[in-house]
């Protein structure tokens, strides 16, 4: 199939660009003119590039591809103190403009959005992404040409990822032996699904496209969820790490959900399941990471 992915410079979007190549689809990766090819060097040669400087060439290039599905994971998390324009354009207006198109164009597409499982409340990130699922739950309900699939997506965590996300930091911080991390208490429960699950899950939806219509909301975790408290002393322990966990000295951000974790019964009924357990993840991850400090 021909496969138009957004953010596929991201982690995410780069592990689901490898994927998709070696399962035989065309893969076009839409990306910023500023983009780094480096999660993709490996592949990117067997990949459509289209590259945009602004939104207002987003249709020219939707029109010429005329993709079968569209997998949006590219996102703005907003850590680095980023506008709220910013925000807004990254994770609102970008998926519109690409919806809008194929709306324009009388395109029939399957989209299959990356939404988050953190409530609106909690940050500007969690807002843009559930503005954007509401309208696009709303353009796809009164517009035939288009499917709206949208992933509620748990806590990813893998080698390679960005130190800036919390399971990549903490394998780091302990591989490393720091001295101490200052943690909040860490009793909030999270269900983290290893990115290996997650690639899985998305063939496995792109498999069954065509029995989604008009629009469909599917969690995806693991199903089960630990504290962040259990997931760091776990990472600490494999690692076999002399760092200091200092719970309870950082604060626990407003809004803070007690409990995030997936129904994956709709998953499960397509004949998926996770197969990385919260140790072998960690333990992957523990192994790539010395090999990184090897080199």
């Amino acid at each position: 199939m021909k496969i138009l992915i957004t953010g596929a410079s991201g982690y995410l979007g780069s592990h689901l660009s490898k994927k998709l190549v070696a399962d035989g689809h065309t893969v076009i990766l839409l990306l910023r003119e500023t983009s780094s090819l480096a999660r993709l060097s490996s592949f990117s040669n067997d990949c459509l590039i289209e590259r945009y400087s602004n939104l207002s060439q987003i249709y020219n290039i939707i029109e010429r591809i005329n993709p079968e599905i569209v997998i949006h994971a590219a996102c703005l998390y907003g850590r680095n103190e980023e506008s709220i324009h910013d925000l807004l354009e990254a994770n609102l207006l970008f998926g519109i403009k690409i919806i809008e198109a194929i709306i324009k164009l009388n395109l029939s597409i399957k989209f299959i959005n990356t939404d988050t499982c953190l409530p609106k409340n909690l940050n500007r990130y969690a807002l843009s992404k559930a503005q954007f699922a509401e309208w696009g739950r709303s353009l796809a309900m009164n517009d035939t040409s288009i499917t709206f699939i949208n992933v509620f997506l748990q806590t990813v965590y893998g080698p390679g990822d960005d130190l800036s996300k919390l399971p990549s930091y903490i394998v780091h911080s302990c591989c490393e032996n720091v001295v101490e991390l200052k943690l909040s208490a860490g009793l909030q429960l999270r269900d983290f699904i290893y990115i290996d699950d997650v690639t899985s899950a998305y063939l496995l939806l792109i498999k069954n496209i065509c029995n989604f219509e008009s629009f469909v909301e599917i969690p995806l975790g693991t199903g089960e969820s630990v504290s962040v408290k259990e997931f760091v002393e776990t990472a600490r322990r494999l690692t076999s790490s002399s760092t200091n966990l200092l719970f309870g000295a950082m604060p626990t951000r407003k809004n803070e959900p007690k409990e995030c974790v997936a129904d994956i019964k709709l998953m499960c009924s397509l004949g998926w399941a996770p197969k990385f357990s919260l140790v072998e993840g960690l333990k992957e991850m523990i192994r790539c990471e010395l090999n990184m400090v090897k080199k």
